[in-house]
């Protein structure tokens, strides 16, 4: 049925619209679950139906999601092989879209048009024809942005291949078709955002989601209207492209990156890789690094995708002691600090255990943060030979006691001293750190009384009182 007479003529009509010059195709994402894959070569798919999916004297659209990767062929082709009569849409070098629309009359009643590079070079995008039978206009869209509008006669045909011509003699189309849906409807006048996946409404005439498994023998026709395609010569659910894998990892250790859909990859940068060619290497980077992958498929596709291996640093951890100095026989309690994990060489898991060594001893400590990193820190508690914590006495050195204990300003110091000796005093506080220094005098021997001013805050104080041959020390406590 001819839904509007033309001019005897065969109108070519050729647009220059402003765009991106066509390139391999880079797929940064694929839009949805699968696709149907063709190599450019031979493969393609059509229907086995007799009777015309595409609707006599109704509007219609005609759209998809396609991913070209090479420079001609055919997306569809649903004219009949003898008199042409049907529409096609094909891809033209450099990038363009050529549009064939043809009503009962023969090539009086064609119309050719080509819409010079619309399809840009970033992967996968969307390609829409309407028809309003009442008027005749035709629209073609591309990413949801007009590019074209002309009249033209229709006339249905029972053909219909995905791929490549009537004819069956090509060009083949190279790359990959998704969401292929006709509708009896004008589904877009104005510019709109593409969305889908498609889904099967009161409207649509044939629907195909390409999700069928590898090795399918045909791609249902998800409107229930029965057009199932059958997949030729190689025509196959193409693979999905993506990247996985990644994320922090502490500084040191190994991270698992991963593409799929491919069937060559290229990782750079290479650095902290252990092979950049390999579809899943592992990346041990000594900084946070963002990895990009080249995938290749089997239509010599190009895909690229991105990768952080983010890298922490190693928790900063300290540890102390409250007495790094103490008697022999006394308890101290060490600290650390830096994690929310800790684990000491002496088996504790607490984070301020208590300690009773008999003689100096370092204690080491695991330290473990938020994120699961590690770093080891450690602490000296020295051990001298003390009689009690509050006085000495060695009648063959010096006896040394100290009050009061705890005292608020003024420590009295008791010595006992067997032979003459310089003596020097000092302060430490529960840190170890030297806090007051005295003067150094000579003390003969016999008794000794000072009153030392301390001038000192609240805290743990070790008093150290060293001669030429020995040294002493005695914790004293300080509150005011």
């Amino acid at each position: 049925m001819t839904i509007r007479k033309r001019n005897a003529i065969i109108m070519y009509r050729t647009f220059l619209l402003a765009g991106l010059v066509f390139c391999a195709a880079v797929s940064y994402a694929q839009p949805f679950s699968g696709f149907v894959s063709l190599d450019g070569s031979n493969d393609y798919a059509e229907t086995a139906g007799s009777s015309a999916i595409l609707p006599s004297g109704q509007d219609f659209t005609v759209e998809t999601f396609l991913r070209t990767c090479g420079m001609t062929g055919y997306i569809v082709d649903a004219r009949d092989a003898f008199s042409g009569e049907g529409l096609a849409l094909i891809v033209a070098n450099p990038g363009a879209i050529r549009v064939t629309i043809q009503g009962i009359g023969g090539p009086s009643a064609a119309v050719d048009t080509l819409i010079a590079s619309p399809l840009y070079s970033t992967g996968w995008q969307h390609v829409a024809l309407t028809f309003d039978q009442s008027s005749g206009q035709v629209q073609l869209f591309v990413s949801g942005r007009s590019f074209a509008s002309f009249t033209a006669d229709f006339s249905p045909s029972a053909q219909f291949s995905l791929g490549r011509d009537a004819a069956g003699v090509g060009p083949f189309f190279d790359g990959h078709l998704d969401e292929f849906r006709i509708s009896n409807v004008v589904r877009y006048t104005v510019p709109f955002n593409p969305a889908g996946p498609f889904v099967d409404d009161a409207q649509t005439l044939a629907l195909w989601h390409f999700d069928e498994a590898a090795g399918t023998t045909s791609f249902a026709d998800a409107s229930g209207a029965g057009h199932d395609l059958t997949p030729h010569m190689g025509a196959s659910p193409g693979r999905v492209f993506s990247v996985s894998g990644g994320g922090p990892v502490c500084i040191g250790a190994t991270a698992s990156i991963s593409a799929t859909g491919g069937i060559s990859y290229s990782w750079s940068p290479v650095t902290g890789l252990d092979d950049p060619t390999s579809a899943t290497p592992t990346a041990t980077p000594e900084e946070t690094t963002y990895y990009v992958v080249t995938a290749l498929d089997s239509n010599s596709c190009i895909s690229l995708g991105l990768v952080q291996v983010q890298v922490r640093d190693e928790p900063e951890v300290l540890a102390t002691a409250a007495q790094p100095l103490i008697c022999n026989g006394s308890i101290t309690q060490i600290f650390a600090e830096g994690g929310v994990s800790y684990l000491w060489d002496f088996g504790a898991i607490s984070q301020n255990p208590f300690v009773n060594p008999e003689v100096t001893t370092t204690y080491s400590v695991v330290v473990t943060d938020a994120f699961g990193c590690t770093a080891e820190a450690a602490v000296t508690v020295a051990v001298e030979e003390c009689t009690t914590t509050t006085g000495i006495a060695d009648p063959g050195t010096f006896s040394l006691n100290v009050g009061p204990n705890p005292t608020w300003g003024s420590l009295w110091v008791n010595l006992a001293l067997a032979e003459s000796s310089d003596m020097r005093w000092t302060i430490y506080d529960a840190t170890g750190r030297l806090v007051r220094q005295y003067s150094t005098e000579w003390m003969a021997a016999g008794l000794h009384q000072r009153t030392l001013e301390t001038d000192l805050g609240n805290g743990q104080y070790w008093l150290v009182l060293e001669s030429n041959d020995n040294k002493r020390s005695l914790p004293f406590t300080v509150l005011r």
